[in-house]
């Protein structure tokens, strides 16, 4: 039997992405013969030897140094995101909604150090995306040390959602997203000059948002003092233990995502709980978006309210909201294979062990 321990620290306070990458290898894992896992929260709980899955940037990089001379530690880490290719992105968005950080600017040397080490002494780097895989490689001089294991959460059947023609008197919008730092400043802009628009001249069907998220009583706030009127159709939401009950509640999930890497965990979360995903190109990455689904893209000349709008017109026939539903599982199953996840696994396991 051999070990693999998965370090992760303040692992029982994870959350978002790194929580779902946690769950989804230890899920894999736990289905390779001749492998336990074995967790671990602290770079001085690690073995002197054996393979070690690294899921935090500076965890990996400090476990690497300590065993920088050392050939029996094997260390796979995992990097959601190319952290310096992100800085950059932050950079081009600034310039297009108005905001500045010294503070990226500063690190972006240092942060490029860490991840080009990280991938020269690890043994390989999972990634989330073809995409991802092609930033890293594209970034880092072409090296070839990535394998696209996507997170994929626990496959279960989505509750049927009743809507009938003509009876649709509110529509519940999930924004669920981290609203601090830039991506405060992209929410608000996103807010003052689209989405406000959904709140006016409504007939028949009232609009209700729910914000959910670090840093959501701030821009809860941010809105309230501009818009006090939409405190009866804006509201806050505290954390879910079981996210399944914040998707229960809406018909449909936006996500003005903008980032163009990554895979969107809450997209994929509000696809495989039934809601109906309404998003700009960024926040499919990684999906495999066809049918019914591409009516659900935000494209580069259209906005969100409109988008909004033409969904809800869409839905008020019970069979299109079935047949939206429909096809968000399927994308789901087809772009996030679990017997193809586990076969890479294998596949890793097998040249390092």
């Amino acid at each position: 039997m051999n070990n693999v321990f998965i370090l992760n620290r303040n692992l029982e306070k994870s959350t978002g992405g790194i929580q779902c990458a946690v769950k989804s290898l230890k899920n894999l894992l736990y289905n390779i013969q001749g492998i336990s896992v074995v967790e671990i929260n602290s770079v001085f709980q690690a073995p002197s030897s054996g393979i070690i899955i690294v899921t935090k940037l500076f965890v990996a990089f400090h476990l690497l140094i300590k065993n920088l001379f050392s050939r029996k530690i094997k260390v796979i880490a995992l990097l959601s995101d190319c952290y310096f290719y992100a800085l950059i992105r932050d950079f081009q968005l600034g310039l297009r909604y108005r905001y500045f950080s010294i503070s990226n600017i500063i690190k972006s040397p240092f942060i490029f150090c860490v991840e080009l080490f990280i991938i020269l002494t690890s043994r390989y780097i999972i990634v989330q995306t073809e995409k991802d895989k092609e930033i890293f490689k594209r970034v880092y001089f072409g090296i070839n040390k990535f394998i696209v294991i996507p997170n994929i959460i626990n496959n279960k059947e989505i509750s049927e959602r009743i809507c009938k023609k003509g009876k649709l008197k509110t529509v519940k919008i999930g924004w669920v997203a981290t609203f601090k730092g830039s991506y405060l400043k992209i929410a608000m802009s996103i807010f003052k000059h689209d989405l406000i628009n959904l709140f006016k001249n409504r007939n028949n069907i009232e609009i209700q948002i729910f914000l959910l998220g670090p840093g959501n009583k701030e821009f809860y706030y941010l809105i309230l003092k501009k818009h006090p009127e939409l405190s009866n159709v804006i509201f806050i939401k505290d954390y879910y233990e079981n996210i399944e009950e914040f998707y229960n509640e809406c018909e449909l999930t936006i996500a003005p995502i903008f980032k163009n890497y990554g895979l969107i965990n809450k997209v994929v979360e509000s696809m495989f709980f039934g809601c109906i995903v309404i998003g700009d190109v960024s926040a499919f990455n990684g999906l495999k978006i066809n049918n019914l689904y591409n009516s659900c893209i935000v494209k580069k000349n259209e906005s969100f309210t409109q988008k909004v709008n033409q969904i809800i017109e869409l839905i008020k026939e019970e069979k299109n909201m079935k047949e939206i539903i429909k096809f968000g599982k399927e994308i789901i199953n087809s772009s996030l294979n679990y017997e193809s996840n586990l076969k890479k696994m294998k596949y890793v396991l097998k040249e390092i062990l």
